[in-house]
């Protein structure tokens, strides 16, 4: 059963890392996505400050 399974996947697979295109795209996606956070929980303090309510 082993060797039917493992036959069916290619050889000359590579992992995430190795492959720099897609490493730095989700990298750049990730920290895209961490500075909107950042972005949305400042505007919301400011807000806050300004006008003294939630």
């Amino acid at each position: 059963m082993n060797s039917k399974i493992n036959s069916e996947f290619p050889k000359n697979h590579y992992t995430f890392v190795e492959i720099p295109t897609l490493y730095f795209f989700f990298l750049g996606k990730f920290i895209s996505q961490m500075g909107d956070a950042v972005y949305n929980m400042v505007v919301g303090w400011y807000i806050l400050s300004i006008t003294k309510s939630a």
